[in-house]
């Protein structure tokens, strides 16, 4: 499967941190909640990771089936044409953003969650500084599947 790869990140979540090289993105702890889905559907997915100041919050679908490629939506990026039936709604009650989609396809299945992303600088022994990005994981990541009989037919053709 073709999955996001990166340089190096931190990745936390509430229970541990750790650092990773290559595909970072395969597994997150916390609750899946499936959510079923009709193609045409206009869905909302909820964040529940809250921004500070210096992060924002970033959306990521993981991979579902090998022709299908890991996204990360964030804010810089809904302006690029990939990314027109994605929206995000600011969550006043978290101080959150809430990823909507509208027109769902086959192509938006797959593995949801959102981070917090905070960019921070580092600054070694010699003065030189560096940064890195910091990813802050929530506790939920929601699975879009299909509903109904034809799922496996669906999915299928949309890989031809």
């Amino acid at each position: 499967a073709r999955c996001l790869h990166a340089n190096t990140h931190t990745l936390t979540n509430t229970q541990k941190q750790i650092k990773a090289k290559g595909n970072i993105f395969k597994r997150i702890n916390g609750a899946e909640v499936e959510m079923k889905v009709r193609p045409g559907d206009n869905i909302t997915l909820y964040c529940d990771r809250s921004v500070t100041f210096s992060s924002s919050i970033v959306w990521i679908r993981n991979c579902s089936h090998e022709n299908q490629p890991s996204l990360i939506i964030g804010f810089r990026k809904l302006d690029l044409e990939i990314f027109q039936r994605f929206s995000f709604i600011h969550n006043t009650y978290n101080n959150s953003f809430d990823l909507h989609i509208t027109n769902i396809s086959v192509s938006d299945l797959g593995l949801y969650y959102c981070v917090e992303e905070e960019n921070k600088l580092h600054e070694d022994e010699k003065g030189l500084i560096s940064q890195s990005i910091v990813y802050y994981y929530g506790n939920q990541t929601t699975r879009l599947s299909l509903e109904g009989k034809n799922t496996l037919l669906l999915v299928m053709s949309s890989l031809v």
